[in-house]
């Protein structure tokens, strides 16, 4: 899904051989090779464990590759809002906004948008907050300590985040909304246009105003992955690309052996922790997630000249601006209902259109890669991540939405307190797979 000439995601992540055998025997497989797959991974072989990962796809496709490196303890309110519907139902009627739905007939597609309707109420946001909140102020905490730790340098950024509204009644609700994060402990500030335009000079005149979110921070999603991939493999990791799950062996409950694209494998563990592609595995072993793909994009130029020095989410236009390094991506979208590989050049330049209206930047861009990934999302707006219910072996770790990158250094020590028995930092009971029944 890359094109042009790849920038620095492809250059950066890790590789294995092909050819290379798998072991007969691992404590645990982490499927999926994506942030979450391979903190999961990092915590397990903390806790002893002998790891190996297995990634269907190369690396360099991995949804937390291409995204914007946010890092938002912030981003405590779920999908699941009435806005949020609002926009799904104006894509529906033939609208242009951020939000598409592709409608299907699929039994799943249809259940997961039951699902999500019925959560979209102030009880279950509340709920779904409560629970982003304790999982990612636990994820911020770590991401120091794991990067410093294991010498990763992947230009992290702890210098907040800034989210800018180009109109009144954007603002407005924003304010609304600021008021509500602090009741779950999201430090921000509202600020006036241009209170807001003095934190970032890059914006346009006419933004009509932002909140900054002084705890947020961001870095490079392809850098974090190859330092956590060096870090696993000097931690005894095997970590096998282009490994295909293709069945499993399961006996009274509990998973035996796993086929795969590169030969079978005994296992005492199995972790799913494949993103939006986690419902097709766990089918294998008779399970089903309520879970569906949105499909995201992201265009990675040469850092210009002229654009912003920090990172900006534009929310009535749900479009992240990150520069990272020597270079710039902005990223948006959420396309439900399409899992397909295509690079649609009037999303990449409805997305680079929505940006020059907030900000400026140089008249041409240095396009070096442009991307599209699948956000896995819940219907409640919540990961599931916990035992499968009807297999003893067996963990999820999956539903992350955009929050992958986010939450990953905790779902890695939540899933490995959870397989070796350990007592937990944050309550498992809300991301429970059980409480989709």
């Amino acid at each position: 899904m890359r094109d042009g000439v790849g920038g620095d995601v492809a250059e950066t992540l890790p590789r294995t051989r092909h050819d290379e055998p798998l072991p007969a025997q691992a404590d645990v497989a982490v499927v999926g090779g994506g942030a979450i797959g391979l903190c999961v991974a990092y915590e397990l072989a903390r806790h002893g464990r002998r790891v190996v990962v297995l990634e269907g796809q190369d690396w360099s496709t991995s949804t937390s590759s291409g995204n914007a490196g946010f890092i938002v303890p912030s981003h405590v309110i779920p999908v699941t809002t009435p806005g949020m519907v609002a926009q799904a139902l104006k894509s529906l009627a033939g609208g242009r906004g951020p939000v598409t739905v592709r409608p299907s007939l699929k039994v799943a597609f249809v259940r997961w948008c039951a699902g999500f309707l019925r959560h979209c109420n102030d009880r279950s946001i509340q709920a779904a907050a409560s629970a982003l909140a304790s999982l990612a102020e636990s994820s911020a905490s770590l991401y120091p300590r794991l990067l410093a730790d294991e010498g990763i340098d992947c230009a992290f950024e702890p210098n907040g985040l800034l989210k800018i509204f180009g109109t009144a009644r954007a603002f407005a609700t924003a304010r609304r909304d600021a008021e509500w994060e602090a009741r779950f402990g999201v430090c921000n500030h509202v600020l006036g246009g241009d209170a807001a335009k003095q934190l970032e000079p890059s914006l346009r005149e006419g933004v009509a105003g932002a909140v900054f979110y002084p705890n947020d921070a961001g870095l490079d999603p392809g850098l974090f992955l190859a330092g956590l991939a060096a870090a696993l493999a000097k931690r005894g990791v095997l970590l096998a690309s282009h490994t295909q799950v293709l069945a499993a062996r399961v006996s009274a409950g509990t998973v035996e052996s796993l086929a795969t694209s590169r030969g079978n494998i005994r296992v005492d563990e199995v972790v799913l922790a494949a993103g939006a592609r986690t419902p097709a595995v766990a089918a294998l072993f008779g399970g089903q997630l309520p879970i569906q793909p949105a499909k995201g994009y992201s265009v990675t130029a040469r850092r210009p000249r002229r654009g912003p020095s920090r990172r900006l989410l534009l929310g009535d236009e749900m479009v992240a601006v990150a520069p990272i390094g020597e270079r710039l991506r902005l990223a948006g979208w959420f396309e439900l209902g399409r899992f397909d590989d295509r690079l649609p050049a009037n999303r990449l330049a409805r997305i680079e259109r929505s940006v020059r209206g907030r900000v400026h930047l140089d008249a041409v861009l240095e396009v070096e890669q442009r991307w599209a990934g699948f956000r896995p999302v819940t219907p409640d707006g919540v990961p599931i991540i916990g035992r499968a219910p009807a297999l003893r072996n067996v963990t999820y770790a999956a539903g992350h939405a955009m929050l992958g990158i986010t939450l990953a250094p905790a779902t890695g020590r939540l899933v490995a307190q959870l397989v070796c028995g350990a007592q937990t930092d944050v309550d498992a009971a809300p991301f429970s797979p059980a409480r989709f029944g």
